[in-house]
């Protein structure tokens, strides 16, 4: 299951990268997410990004499991 993911708050006020609910967030190719997350950190380096492409579908399998 794919789920189309809000965009995250452009607004000055955001402080988040990611809004959406658990079963969104598991239900959502980990690329996307990623991507949000770039979006909301724009500065992110290499090593960040690669964290993020490592930790996003351990994390998602574990909400996965514990639903």
């Amino acid at each position: 299951m794919t789920h189309s993911a809000p965009l995250p708050d452009k607004s000055a006020e955001a402080t988040y990268g990611w809004q959406p609910d658990l079963p969104t967030f598991y239900g959502t190719q980990p690329r996307v997410v990623r991507v949000r997350l770039e979006e909301f950190i724009r500065d992110a380096g290499t090593e960040q990004i690669r964290a993020w492409d490592a930790s996003i579908p351990w994390l998602q399998r574990e909400c996965r499991r514990r639903r």
